[in-house]
């Protein structure tokens, strides 16, 4: 019996114990996007953007240090996060507007 054919099974940690999933609204979506704005701002304009010593990452590298891991860092605590939230309008996905 081979492999081939079985389905991929997502793997999640435990939430810690006595933890409890947020409720988050729709009227939270403001914030969320404000905060997470923020966060990709300081990843590449802010001190983010900089090494320790002042000089500036590159956007992409190969050694894992640069704005491109971190911003995808973040997008994996992000998603990650979805597991201590109870989001039933899929609040913190951002509304795509089409003009």
């Amino acid at each position: 019996m081979g492999t081939k054919n079985m389905a991929t099974i997502e793997r999640r940690p435990l939430p810690p114990p006595n933890s409890t999933a947020t409720t988050i609204t729709e009227a939270d979506r403001t914030e969320i996007i404000a905060r997470a704005n923020d966060v990709i701002d300081y990843y590449l304009n802010g001190p983010g953007s900089y090494f320790g010593s002042g000089t500036r990452k590159p956007l992409v590298g190969e050694l894992g240090d640069n704005t491109v891991a971190d911003l995808k860092n973040f997008q994996g605590n992000v998603i990650a996060s979805k597991q201590f939230a109870d989001d039933p309008n899929d609040a913190r996905r951002a509304k795509q507007s089409y003009a």
